[in-house]
Parts: C-alpha cells; structure tokens; sequence
C-alpha cells in the first residue's frame, strides 16, 4: 500500500478528507464543448509535472484543507 496525499481527489477517503464538490462541478462545465475538455485535460491531467503540481494547481494546501474530515463524523 502507498500513501498519497488527497491521492483519490476529488473523491473522498473516509475519515481523511471529503470529495471536492468544486472540482467535480468545474469538470461537469469543462466537458460541455471539446476545446474546454482539452483545456481542462492540459490543465489538470496532461499538465502537471507529478503529483504535488497537481495539487498545487488544485489551490495547494490552503483550498485543500477545507476538504479535511471531521474526526467525530469521519466526512
């Protein structure tokens, strides 16, 4: 097993972090014409260098910490 940091966003791991409502609406509207595909594809599939630019490009630690569960509830 290898651990990842935010590794299944913008899907949720129980008690770790919650699924990212904004990015799955921001893919939903990427996804409406062919060139905002490809510029969402390039942006956050094709573009980062590895994983850690991809979170970066997702708003880094700050946005990321929003997603944090709570420990009582576990989401």
């Amino acid at each position: 097993m290898v651990e990842l940091p935010f590794g299944a966003h913008p899907t949720s791991v129980y008690r770790s972090y919650d699924y990212d409502a904004r990015a799955i609406e921001e893919y939903v509207e990427a996804t409406r014409t062919p060139e905002s595909t490809r510029a969402f594809l390039d942006e956050f599939v094709y573009g980062p260098k590895d994983h850690w630019d991809y979170l970066a490009r997702l708003g880094g630690s700050e946005r990321l910490a929003g997603l944090r569960a709570d420990p009582v509830l576990g989401y």
